[in-house]
């Protein structure tokens, strides 16, 4: 647990606008920051949680999916692959 960070805010609008960026628009609806970061003043587990609304699981399954994979595989380097710090 963190004590609550201003910077969770922004975090989340860039990550945000780089999902609007690269999915496609007709599909993505809607993009929240939702969990524990999205409540100014709350001590969180400093991971911010992200909820993206399709109009379509069939296309986001097609489109979607392997695009937040490769997102998400580029985030994560060998080094820190399996490994939790520690942390649960």
């Amino acid at each position: 647990m963190a004590p609550y960070d201003p910077a969770w805010e922004r975090m989340f609008l860039e990550e945000r606008d780089h999902l609007r960026s690269c999915l496609p628009e007709g599909l993505v609806r809607r993009i929240e920051h939702v969990g524990s970061t999205a409540v100014p003043g709350l001590s969180a587990k400093p991971v911010i949680d992200i909820l993206v609304e399709v109009s379509s699981l069939d296309e986001t399954k097609r489109v979607i999916v392997p695009i937040l994979k490769s997102r998400v595989e580029e985030r994560i380097k060998p080094a820190e692959a399996g490994s939790t710090n520690g942390q649960s």
